[in-house]
């Protein structure tokens, strides 16, 4: 029988369930990034969290050893990088259109019916670099599966090509994590 658990994905016991949650997280941040322009940021790294916490459960399932939905995994976390961009530039853009003497910065935050429009300042790129690295330890676990010695590299025989294909969305992956990790800090140096 398999549950939902607080963070949205789903456990079950002695089955295989990571293919499952991965389609979850996947919807869930496609309508994140549908609505991303006016959702508060609570509704946004919710998703993005979600999708770490699944591909960390991929990364450590002994069950799933398909490695045609590697793919998936990598796709989740960049449309969790995806994410923290636009909310980067949905607060660049913010930061130009008005005069930092003449109104605050700020950011909406709801918590359940609760909702305020909250300064941004420095703890909001703290908040960003955290779900950041989240991620990025996220596809350090991704790539560790590459590896030989890994918890599904015993159970599958990967072919040269599609362990080249998939390294290289790790590559990708971390570059493109970089970057916006960099762009924080700038954002922040600007604050």
């Amino acid at each position: 029988m398999a549950t939902m658990t607080a963070d949205n994905t789903v456990r079950s016991s002695g089955e295989c369930i990571c293919f499952i949650s991965a389609l979850r997280a996947s919807e869930n941040l496609h309508q994140v990034l549908a609505r991303i322009k006016t959702q508060p940021l609570d509704q946004i790294l919710g998703p993005t969290r979600q999708a770490a916490t699944v591909v960390q459960q991929y990364s450590t399932c002994s069950f799933c050893t398909d490695s045609s939905r590697f793919s998936l995994y990598a796709i989740l976390l960049r449309q969790a990088n995806e994410c923290y961009s636009v909310l980067l530039q949905r607060e660049s853009k913010a930061d130009s259109n008005t005069s930092s003497q003449s109104q605050d910065k700020t950011i909406k935050i709801q918590i359940g019916a609760f909702e305020i429009d909250a300064p941004l300042d420095v703890a909001f790129q703290a908040v960003i670099l955290g779900e950041i690295k989240n991620s990025t330890s996220a596809v350090s676990e991704l790539e560790a599966i590459l590896q030989p010695g890994g918890i599904k590299g015993a159970k599958e025989v990967w072919d040269r090509t599609t362990w080249t294909y998939q390294h290289s969305l790790v590559v990708a992956l971390k570059t493109d994590l970089s970057t916006t990790r960099d762009e924080t800090l700038k954002m922040a140096e600007r604050l």
